[in-house]
């Protein structure tokens, strides 16, 4: 874990003193510590790009493009990939991450038909093994072969012979003799807990306790010795040693004398006593006074540090790579909503070119016109940004500067990427090639079809909301379902 913690570590100074020599360096009105990861992550992004990892014919790139029409991307798509390292630096040098691999038991050998029995005290285990079971030559249904998959086999450990338990009890008891005193010195002089254990370890013998007097002591071990004659008392525990249905019993005298303290507990008696002392003293106050010195000693208090966990550092990690194709996500995300808009949208742009066009203006009017509407309603806050009108208005402006209107309305077609779009763009064109005769009934009957599609994505967009409420209505339904059926079994139960 050290280990892995500081490579991560060093990696980052490395790349820290690499970005340090950037020629430009970029900057930043950031904390000093933010400026420092992107200052690293603009290292990370030209070594890259250096190399053509970044293709800038690749979705993303053209994501950004679509997304901002008519401006010059390289360097939002700089920001873009910026952004991505930098969160990725940010979220592992945070959790500082460190995955653990598992070891896995190996799986038990079958070795001439048999499995290993495992060895005394071990207890069983459940092998599943996978059967295949064949017709025995004589028998006529040869053909009929079975396999069983995942078959539990119980493997019991191995027994123990009359022989062998006997030295296994005695064995046990010399364990007992010297486990039993805990901390004590002698069964003659105990003053501390005595350990009881429940088996002997490396064996399947069980052991139960029996105590003379319970006011002394109990089965689990706990001394009552605080109030005692300083001479001591003597009785006696039983021990019970079990192994299947063979008993063993053995009894150890022992004399339990006044619990001795030693430096530690009588420095710990001290310091509960002044903790209370000082409880009952402060007890209408706002705050505990912890004490600051206690007969011999100056006391430090400190609050416990709380180390993050493993499993924090590995959801850290999740979170990391989450994190990456979600902005990616979020892109695409951002490219559906405008193809949407722009459906919306084409419905209201078609009917109001071709009322302008009727009325009598040329197509460069009616299409200035509409983009001249749309700047002032942006303006007034009557309208957001919709990205049709970005586009017309580009088209607008290249008209403007004198590029040819059948090249300016082919490219608008081609840079929106919408099919009706691109229909209509096609249809301008063709008629500005061919004249205008006709033109109006075209583009009367262009209106009336994207109504009907405007309908036909109104009617989607209904059906995928009532598919969204679907989970709440379950939810709903679940909620309401227990509160009915809980109050009746409860009734049920207390019939």
């Amino acid at each position: 874990m050290i280990a892995i913690n500081i490579i991560i570590f060093l990696s980052y100074i490395i790349l820290f003193v690499l970005s340090r020599g950037l020629e430009e360096k970029e900057k930043y009105n950031d904390k000093w510590y933010v400026s420092i990861f992107k200052d690293i992550s603009v290292f990370i992004w030209r070594w890259l790009d250096r190399r053509k990892l970044f293709h800038k014919d690749n979705g993303v790139c053209k994501n950004i493009q679509t997304l901002n029409p008519g401006v010059k991307t390289e360097e939002i798509q700089k920001e873009y990939l910026v952004k991505k390292i930098f969160v990725i630096l940010m979220i592992i040098f945070s959790f500082n991450i460190f995955s653990t691999l598992s070891n896995f038991n190996s799986n038990q050998v079958i070795i001439n038909n048999s499995l290993m029995r495992p060895d005394y005290g071990r207890g069983s285990r459940k092998e599943y093994l996978d059967v295949y079971i064949t017709p025995d030559i004589n028998k006529n249904d040869q053909d009929k072969n079975l396999v069983i998959k995942d078959y539990s086999v119980n493997v019991n450990e191995k027994f123990y012979d009359d022989e062998t338990l006997l030295v296994e009890f005695k064995h046990g008891i010399e364990y007992l003799e010297t486990a039993i005193l805990g901390e004590n010195k002698s069964l003659n002089q105990i003053c501390e807990d005595l350990f009881l254990p429940s088996s002997i370890p490396g064996t399947s013998i069980e052991v139960n306790w029996e105590v003379e007097d319970f006011s002394l002591l109990n089965t689990r071990g706990n001394l009552n010795n605080e109030d005692i004659d300083k001479d001591g008392i003597e009785t006696y525990i039983k021990a019970i040693l079990q192994y299947d249905e063979n008993v063993f019993e053995h009894i150890f005298i022992i004399k339990v004398v006044p619990k001795q303290l030693n430096e530690k507990e009588k420095v710990l008696k001290d310091l509960n006593f002044e903790l209370e002392k000082s409880s009952n003293r402060t007890k209408t106050h706002n705050y505990l006074n912890l004490p600051e010195k206690i007969e011999g000693y100056y006391i430090i208090w400190k609050e416990k540090d709380n180390n993050t966990s493993i499993k924090i550092i590995i959801f850290s990690l999740i979170i990391a790579v989450i994190m990456w194709f979600y902005q990616d996500q979020k892109l695409n995300d951002e490219i559906k909503k405008r193809r949407k808009q722009m459906m919306i949208d084409y419905p209201n742009i078609v009917s109001k070119f071709t009322l302008l066009v009727i009325a009598g203006m040329t197509i460069k009017q009616a299409w200035e016109k509409i983009v001249k509407d749309y700047d002032l309603k942006k303006r007034d806050k009557q309208l957001e940004r919709r990205f049709a009108y970005e586009e017309m208005k580009i088209t607008y402006n290249e008209v403007s500067v004198g590029v040819p209107e059948s090249n300016a309305y082919e490219t608008f077609g081609r840079r929106v990427g919408v099919l009706p779009y691109m229909k209509f763009s096609s249809l301008i064109c063709q008629n500005l090639k061919r004249g205008n005769k006709g033109l109006s009934d075209l583009l009367l009957y262009e209106a009336l079809s994207a109504f009907n599609d405007r309908k036909e994505l109104a009617k989607t967009q209904a059906e995928e909301a009532t598919t969204k409420m679907l989970l709440p209505m379950m939810l709903m339904f679940s909620i309401v379902l227990a509160i009915i059926l809980i109050p009746a079994f409860i009734s049920f139960n207390f019939l």
